[in-house]
């Protein structure tokens, strides 16, 4: 096969959509697909990136005080093997920060309220000053003192200053029976991250937990800060064969910061699909118009596809050119709507910022949504997962028109010609 008998379908394609622009409507059909084509694109690749903006958000005021990964044992580690391991891991190139850490269930009680919480030690310098400020980490530093975050102080009517009731699951033996371990912690502040942590979490100082639990080794685990380029799941596949080689990390588990919410980003990606789904209905419906143009096209074209089916084109080639002129249409919303989206989606937060400087008024109010500004976070693999699926529609609505060109028949085509 020639060169020229090669690219004559796509230059056959070229030619009869350039002729679809002043075909009445022939050509309206035409620009609605790639107008619907386009808004699709745009639309999908702006919301997908408010989600990812989202997300990111969540999970960067999550990290302001979790761990990236902890490292635990069903019976626990004392205080010496607790900071041993912690300097050992302190020496790997990728670690930034290893820290015994201790994390129990709690009730937390005042006199009028009760509610379930988890006491949690602040980690190493840096993570206690995003979370804390100065001032109140001093403060904490006293004996039997708590700061605790603002929704869990709103459920039990606390200030600073107040005390609260902590009580411990484990049990004391005394003369007069069993009784759960109790003690009263004074509140010397709070925090607030945005996040479910607000409502059920107390920070606590490392002296304070030894007392509370008296050196028990069962609530203390290893705290690992990874550096900003590695995930937690790339850290703890790369690192173990250096696990099962030291001897003191013989049955531990190593843990993502993920693990404890895992329900959450569960319903968060789901989510994330079915809107992206419901979005991507936007192309199907320029999908749709794409077959109503191509096979208007086809009706218009019969008597020219005999005549080049008499005078030797191919089959398969007359369904090229139909196939090369839907997937133009496609292609030219596509690469429109890309032009369109992205852009927006990378400047969204400041466009946002000026109409609401502009109207003087905040599109999110942060008392309610806990963030100032609207998140946005372009990943290029969902613009390559839009591009595509629109891609892959286009020609699949063009497939059905195009192989009904290719079965005309040019007797048939030509028998009522005048």
């Amino acid at each position: 096969m020639s060169c020229a008998t090669r690219v004559l379908p796509l230059q056959m394609g070229l030619r009869y959509l350039s002729a679809a622009r002043s075909g009445g409507y022939f050509s309206f059909l035409s620009l609605f697909s790639i107008a619907a084509m386009a808004l699709g694109v745009a639309s999908l690749v702006i919301v997908t990136s408010v989600m990812n903006g989202f997300e990111r958000e969540l999970e960067g005021r999550l990290l302001r005080l979790l761990p990236e990964v902890t490292i635990v044992h069903d019976h626990g580690y004392s205080a010496q093997q607790a900071e041993r391991m912690a300097l050992q891991l302190a020496e790997l190139p990728t670690v930034t920060g290893s820290y015994p850490q201790v994390v129990g269930a709690v009730m937390v009680a005042t006199n009028s309220q009760q509610q379930g919480a988890f006491l949690r030690t602040l980690g190493v310098d840096e993570e206690a000053t995003a979370v804390l400020s100065k001032a109140t980490l001093e403060q904490l530093q006293g004996p039997f003192t708590a700061v605790i975050g603002t929704q869990l102080a709103r459920q039990l009517g606390v200030r600073p200053g107040n005390p609260v009731t902590v009580t411990l699951p484990q049990f004391s033996t005394t003369p007069f029976g069993v009784f759960p371990r109790s003690r009263q912690l004074t509140v010397v502040g709070t925090f607030s991250l945005g996040t479910q942590l607000d409502s059920s979490t107390l920070l606590i100082s490392a002296q304070t937990a030894n007392q509370l639990f008296s050196g028990r080794a069962i609530e203390r685990q290893i705290a690992i800060e990874l550096r900003a380029d590695l995930s937690a799941e790339q850290f703890i596949h790369s690192q173990r064969s250096w696990q099962a080689e030291q001897p003191l990390f013989v049955g531990s588990q190593w843990r993502p910061w993920q693990s404890e919410f895992v329900s959450f980003f569960a319903a968060v990606a789901l989510e994330k699909r079915v809107v992206t789904l419901l979005l991507f209905m936007i192309v199907v419906v320029a999908g749709f118009n794409i077959i109503a143009t191509l096979s208007l096209s086809v009706l218009a074209k019969r008597k020219e596809i005999a005549v080049l089916r008499t005078i030797g084109l191919q089959r398969h080639q007359v369904v090229a050119v139909f196939l090369v002129q839907g997937l133009l249409l496609g292609g030219i919303g596509i690469l429109s709507g890309l032009v369109c989206g992205v852009p927006l989606a990378y400047w969204l937060p400041d466009i946002v910022h000026f109409f609401e400087r502009l109207g003087s008024a905040e599109l999110l109010d942060s008392s309610v949504y806990m963030i100032h500004a609207l998140p946005s976070q372009l990943e290029l693999s969902d613009i390559v997962f839009t591009a595509l699926g629109a891609l892959f529609l286009s020609f699949t609505a063009a497939l059905v028109p195009a192989w009904r060109a290719g079965s005309i028949l040019p007797s048939e085509a030509l028998r009522y010609d005048r």
